[in-house]
């Protein structure tokens, strides 16, 4: 017992030292990942008076499909891959930009296809191809259905 009565534990100075080391570590820690996490492209498809600005030519194996993108202000786009699905198959195209879309950028796109191999157009996902640190990764897909004819 008389052992443990001489023992001092660490001094309040240090105690606190470590405590705001502690706090500013986690938070640097929290800020980082949320950063990474957060930071998306944030395009749409451009909307004119109510109606997305997207539609497609049904020219059996000359089948367009025409859209305006709206990028955000995060990032640019450096290219953009679709997947047009049909009723028959999905059809799956990159390499799209012949040039990256800056930030804040709207740029009409047409995407030749085949409709003769997918059959009626029922879906389409445009994923951004983006650099985020320094490496290239893929952003979060836009998703449409119910495309009219143009």
């Amino acid at each position: 017992m008389r052992l443990f009565r001489n023992k001092r534990g660490i001094s309040p100075l240090i105690a606190t030292i470590l405590l705001i080391a502690f706090s500013v570590a986690l938070g640097v820690l929290v800020l980082n990942l949320g950063k990474n996490l957060g930071m998306d492209v944030g395009f749409a498809i451009m909307d004119l008076s109510g109606k997305k600005q997207i539609c497609f030519f049904d020219r059996a194996e000359n089948s367009a499909l025409e859209f305006t993108i709206k990028n955000g202000d995060m990032m640019e786009i450096t290219d953009l891959q679709i997947s047009l699905i049909g009723t028959d198959d999905i059809l799956n195209k990159d390499d799209l930009l012949a040039e990256p879309i800056q930030k804040a950028e709207v740029k009409r796109i047409m995407v030749m296809y085949d409709s003769t191999q997918s059959g009626s157009l029922r879906k389409v996902v445009i994923t951004p191809n983006i650099i985020r640190n320094g490496e290239r990764t893929l952003g979060t897909s836009l998703e449409v259905e119910n495309i009219q004819p143009c």
